[in-house]
C-alpha cells in the first residue's frame, strides 16, 4: 500500500539484526524502499545507544519528523535478545498534522496496540482519523483535573513550572531535561497544552534517551546521560537565576485550577492570546493579589514540603535496607556454621578413613606374614620328604630276639618276653593299656617295634604319610584363621558405611 495516502498510518518493527549487525526493520506495512523507512534519522532514533545500566528502564517514546515531513512516532525498549545493549522498536509513519506529538502522547497513555516484545506480530495498515480519535479519547483522560496522577495534577506542579521556565527561555533550541518524579509524558501534555506553538512550533521530543540525539527539540534523559546542548534543565531544583519564573507559576497554577481542556482553551481564547509576548503579558498580570515574594515563598513552602517527604521517604527505604541486609548477614552467619560444621564432619571421617588405611595395611602384613610363615613350612615339608625320598629306612638285622644290634635291650616284663612265634610289637600279656576315650585297664601292651625306636633314634618323628597329613590340617588352620581376618574386616568396613 502506497506510504504517501495520508489516510493510513504505516507500522514496523525495528530489531537489531546479528546475522546482518545492523539495525533494521524486520516487518513493516511499508516497502523497504520508503524514504522515511530507509532514513538514517529513522535508524539513530529507533536504535537507542542503550548501556548495560538502561536494562531496568522502562519504554520510552519518541516523536521526530521524517526527512520527507512525515510524523514519526517511536516506542523503545530494552532488548536483551539480541545479545547487546539494544531497543527494540515499533514505529508508526504518517502524515502530519494529524500524526503529530499530540497523537504520540495519547497513544503512549493507554493505545493497546503497542508491541511488547517477543515474536514480531503480523502488521497492518491503521485508519488515521480512527487512530487519531482513540489517542484524543486517551489525552482527554490525562487532560482532567479529577484524574488522579494526570497532568493537572497538582503533585507535577513544581516540576511542570520549572520546564515551562526552560522553555520559555530555549525557545526553539534543543533542551535536555533531567527528570524527576513526575513523568515526562504527563509534563509534556501539560507543557504543550499550556504553551501550544506559541513560544516553538517544534513538539519533537524524546521522554528517555542515554544520548541526546539531533533532530529533538526536548529530550528527557536517562540517568547519567551525555548532553550536548547548551540548554538544560533539572526539574529536581530551581534554577539559580529564571526571570521568568513567577510568570511561569501563574501560568501553570491557572492550569491546574482549570477543569479540562476545554476550560483552558476557552480561558485562552477569552484572554485573547494569539502570542508568546501576549502569552507571557496575560501571565504576568493574571494574579493581581500575588506579589512575587509571596508565591516564591509558596514556592519554597511546597519545595521543602517536597524534598521533606522524599527525606522520608530515603529514611524508610534506608531503613528497609538496613533490615534486609541484617537478614542476609544473619543468613550468611548461618550458612559458615553450616560450613564449620561440614568441615568438622569432613576432618573426622577423613580421620577415621586413615584410621582405616592403617588397619586395614595392619592386616594385610599379616595375612602376608602368615602366607610367608606358610610358605616356609611348605619349604620345609617338602625337604623333609626329598630327604626321606633320598635315604630310605632298611630293617636292621635281627639277633635271635629280634632286638636291633647297638640299642640296649628292654628289661624283662613282667609275663615275661615275647616268646617264639610271637614278633616285636605284638601286646605284652599282663600289662595295662588305656581303650581310647576310656580309662586305662589291663591287658596286652603292644612293645615299639625296632623300626620305630630306629626312626626316633635318627630323628625322625612321622613317615612321610604322617608328615602330609599335618601339613594339610595346618593348611586348614591357616585358611580358617585368614577367613576369620577378612569376615572381621568386611564387617569393620560395613560399620562405617
Amino acid at each position: 500500500m502506497d506510504g504517501n495516502d495520508p489516510r493510513w498510518v504505516h507500522q514496523a518493527i525495528m530489531l537489531y539484526d546479528t546475522r546482518t549487525n545492523g539495525f533494521r526493520a524486520v516487518v513493516s506495512t511499508l516497502p523497504e524502499t520508503d524514504s522515511a523507512l530507509a532514513s538514517p534519522a529513522l535508524t539513530s532514533l529507533a536504535d537507542a545507544p542503550y548501556r548495560h545500566q538502561d536494562a531496568e528502564s522502562k519504554s520510552t517514546l519518541c516523536f521526530a519528523d521524517a526527512p520527507d515531513g512525515r510524523g514519526m512516532v517511536i516506542r523503545r525498549f530494552y532488548d536483551a535478545s539480541s545479545g547487546r545493549p539494544a531497543s527494540a522498536a515499533h514505529v508508526l509513519i504518517g502524515h502530519k498534522p494529524k500524526v503529530g506529538a499530540g497523537l504520540a502522547l495519547g497513544l503512549f497513555a493507554g493505545w493497546p496496540g503497542w508491541w511488547n516484545g517477543g515474536p514480531p506480530p503480523e502488521l497492518h495498515v491503521l485508519d488515521r482519523q480512527h487512530l487519531v480519535d482513540e489517542a484524543e479519547g486517551h489525552l482527554n483522560l490525562e487532560r482532567n483535573r479529577d484524574r488522579l496522577g494526570g497532568a493537572r495534577a497538582i503533585e507535577h506542579e513544581e516540576e511542570l513550572t520549572r520546564l515551562i521556565v526552560a522553555l520559555i527561555e530555549a525557545r526553539d533550541r534543543p533542551l535536555a531535561v533531567t527528570p524527576h518524579r513526575s513523568h515526562p509524558v504527563h509534563l509534556l501534555i501539560a507543557a504543550r497544552e499550556i504553551l501550544r506553538e506559541w513560544v516553538s512550533p517544534d513538539w519533537t521530543f524524546s521522554t528517555g534517551d542515554p544520548e541526546q540525539n539531533g533532530g529533538i527539540h526536548i529530550t528527557f534523559m536517562l540517568p547519567e546521560g551525555r548532553i550536548h546542548s547548551e540548554n538544560h534543565v533539572n526539574l529536581a531544583t530551581y534554577p539559580a537565576e529564571a526571570p521568568h519564573l513567577i510568570t511561569a507559576a501563574n501560568l501553570v497554577r491557572a492550569y491546574t485550577n482549570s477543569h479540562d481542556a476545554a476550560a483552558w482553551s476557552q480561558l485562552l481564547r477569552d484572554a485573547g492570546i494569539t502570542s508568546r509576548e501576549s502569552l507571557l503579558t496575560w501571565a504576568q498580570g493574571f494574579t493581581p493579589t500575588s506579589d512575587e515574594a509571596t508565591i516564591t515563598r509558596r514556592l519554597g513552602e511546597e519545595h521543602n514540603k517536597v524534598l521533606n517527604q522524599e527525606r522520608e521517604n530515603a529514611r524508610t527505604i534506608l531503613d528497609l535496607k538496613q533490615r534486609e541486609l541484617d537478614e542476609i548477614l544473619d543468613e550468611r552467619e548461618t550458612l559458615e556454621n553450616q560450613i564449620d560444621t561440614l568441615t568438622d564432619e569432613r576432618d573426622d571421617q577423613a580421620m577415621r578413613a586413615r584410621r582405616l588405611e592403617a588397619q586395614l595395611k595392619e592386616r594385610v602384613d599379616t595375612q602376608t606374614q602368615l602366607a610367608q610363615q606358610n610358605e616356609d613350612l611348605r619349604v620345609k615339608l617338602e625337604a623333609a620328604a626329598r630327604r626321606m625320598a633320598q635315604s630310605p629306612v632298611r630293617p636292621p638285622q635281627e639277633t635271635t630276639d629280634r632286638w636291633p644290634a647297638g640299642q640296649p635291650q628292654l628289661a624283662p616284663l613282667p609275663g615275661g618276653n615275647p616268646g617264639a612265634g610271637e614278633s616285636p610289637g605284638t601286646p605284652a600279656r599282663g600289662l595295662p593299656t588305656r581303650v581310647p576315650g576310656g580309662a586305662a585297664e589291663t591287658g596286652p601292651t603292644r612293645i615299639p617295634t625296632p623300626v620305630a625306636a630306629q626312626r626316633r633314634g635318627q630323628g625322625i618323628e612321622a613317615t612321610p604319610e604322617e608328615l602330609a597329613a599335618r601339613w594339610r590340617r595346618d593348611m586348614w588352620v591357616l585358611g580358617a584363621v585368614v577367613g576369620v581376618f577378612v569376615l572381621l574386616f568386611l564387617v569393620s568396613l560395613g560399620g562405617h558405611a
